[in-house]
């Protein structure tokens, strides 16, 4: 994921070497304190924000082809986190618009302490919108072909934390009330057999939640479309490089 045309060789087999699809799980991401690029961007943004929505976008075809052979929506689950809500939404709100990936790739005002749940905040946000502009099919009553949703796996006790781990007091937390890789998973399963009523919605313990109350808000919803322009911009040219 930290390698374009890795994540490009990946999406051309499943598009061509699989007859069906049914579900694609964006599920990759690296939590880190510190900086390195990848791909020319801060390496986190990379992994989790460029590449989840590079091989979102090149494996839409293969759901959509799927959901049209087969009469019945596809799902594309692109894992989130309730930590969208710590990141501090003036981290983008007050970068050039158009220039906030490279912005945030400044290695000398990164904050990398919060990167991860910024992170997941700009993934959040790209989920939303990537959901609100799949064509919804009059053959299936409205509802979407492709079922596109955002689950949160809970604090899960894995090898996320094995750069970042929130110190003693993180790595005493996570002992006592961290969830099994394999109970965080379920969660994960739940959302790619989930219904159209988790279209463009957030997950939490299997149920649909509220966002932030920031992603919510009528900001939110601006640089939400914003981030979405950039990012399109950005996958754009390296779908075509």
């Amino acid at each position: 994921m930290a390698d374009y045309s890795s994540v490009k060789s990946f999406s051309h087999k499943i598009a061509n070497d699989l007859q069906r699809v049914d579900a694609v799980l964006a599920n990759a991401g690296i939590s880190t304190n510190k900086f390195a690029l990848a791909e020319g961007l801060e390496q986190t943004l990379t992994v989790n924000v460029v590449s989840t929505f590079l091989l979102s976008k090149l494996c839409l075809p293969a759901l959509e082809r799927t959901a049209k052979a087969n009469g019945s929506p596809t799902h594309l689950t692109i894992v989130g986190s309730n930590v969208h809500a710590f990141a501090d939404p003036t981290s983008i709100t007050t970068l050039p618009q158009g220039q906030v990936l490279s912005s945030l790739s400044n290695e000398k005002s990164a904050d990398m302490s919060g990167r991860y749940f910024l992170s997941k905040l700009l993934v959040q946000l790209c989920a939303q919108e990537l959901a609100a502009q799949t064509p919804k099919t009059e053959r299936s009553g409205g509802v979407p072909s492709v079922i596109i949703n955002g689950p949160s796996p809970g604090w899960c006790k894995t090898p996320l934390f094995r750069q970042d781990d929130g110190g003693a007091i993180g790595r005493n937390m996570l002992r006592l009330i961290g969830r099994t890789g394999e109970v965080g998973a379920r969660t994960l399963v739940s959302a790619i057999i989930a219904g159209p009523e988790t279209h463009g919605e957030y997950l939490s313990e299997s149920q649909v939640k509220n966002a932030s109350v920031w992603v919510r808000s009528d900001e939110g919803k601006r640089v939400q479309k914003e981030i979405w322009s950039e990012l399109q911009e950005a996958l754009s040219k390296i779908v075509d490089h």
